[in-house]
């Protein structure tokens, strides 16, 4: 039965009370919301603001496990640059030495993990939408040169296998390859960053399509795609053409032209 008790502060009617009670718990006696529209703005406004501050929990989460530089820790998300990531394709950002490419990157990724944090939904007398919220994908960031290390890191350790850091690196929902290119090109290296790439490419698009969701990739890189290319064909490299060839079809290329900002003034 509801008892009628205190009063909205808006429209100054009683309102009621009901008892619930949460699995293996005793009930409680609890004030039902009044459903004028003062009352129902203010408790949308109070929504909105734990929402935001649950977001800003979970993002932070993600970014802290993500190997993300400090100095990109504070970047604003940029859903322009993210578009093609919201489409299934890969991202393939090139530019000069301190275009802002990196920083590129960092936004487009926290666009894509701000449209992947959903928060639980457990129904109760005052609404739903009082669960956790909670970003279930992986996301990490790594210098080309850094992936190699750890891979070359795994010959001389009793740790992971050489196989098993590929399949980790492989299995990121969202990766961030930084400074792809760089370095002496070598047929190890280009046939190393093939494997895992092509890992990537193969489980989003399974059976010829795309998962919309899982194994995307932002690359930076100062070289074009084709300079890439080049650069290991002149090293005799073969390898690299298949790789190139994949990157040129999976990735939306977005070049970022301008001063150096780390020399602006």
């Amino acid at each position: 039965m509801l008892i009628l008790t205190s009063r909205c502060k808006y429209c100054g009617r009683e309102l009621p009370t009901a008892n619930y009670a949460l699995p293996s718990h005793r009930p409680m006696l609890i004030t039902l919301p009044c459903d004028c529209e003062q009352a129902k703005e203010e408790q949308a406004r109070e929504q909105r603001r734990i929402d935001r501050e649950d977001m800003s929990r979970v993002l932070r989460e993600v970014w802290d496990r993500s190997n993300v530089p400090p100095r990109f820790s504070h970047v604003s998300a940029d859903f322009d640059v993210a578009r093609p990531l919201f489409d299934g394709r890969w991202l393939y950002i090139c530019g000069k030495n301190g275009r802002g490419k990196t920083r590129s990157a960092c936004q487009a990724a926290k666009a894509y993990l701000i449209r992947h944090v959903k928060r639980d939904v457990i129904p109760t007398p005052k609404g739903d939408r009082q669960g956790t919220m909670r970003c279930d994908l992986s996301f990490h960031f790594t210098e080309a040169q850094g992936l190699l290390s750890e891979v070359t890191s795994s010959w001389d350790t009793y740790g992971m296998s050489e196989a098993q850091v590929k399949s980790r690196w492989a299995g990121v929902d969202l990766l961030i390859l930084d400074d792809f290119g760089k370095g002496v090109p070598s047929e190890w290296a280009a046939e190393t960053l093939f494997d895992i790439l092509n890992k990537r490419w193969a489980a989003n698009n399974e059976k010829g399509q795309r998962t919309h969701k899982d194994r995307l990739t932002i690359i930076t890189s100062q070289y074009e795609i084709g300079d890439i290319a080049e650069r290991y064909k002149r090293a005799g490299n073969g390898t690299l053409s298949a790789m190139v060839s994949r990157l040129d079809g999976e990735c939306e290329v977005r070049r970022i032209e301008g001063p150096d900002r780390r020399t602006a003034t």
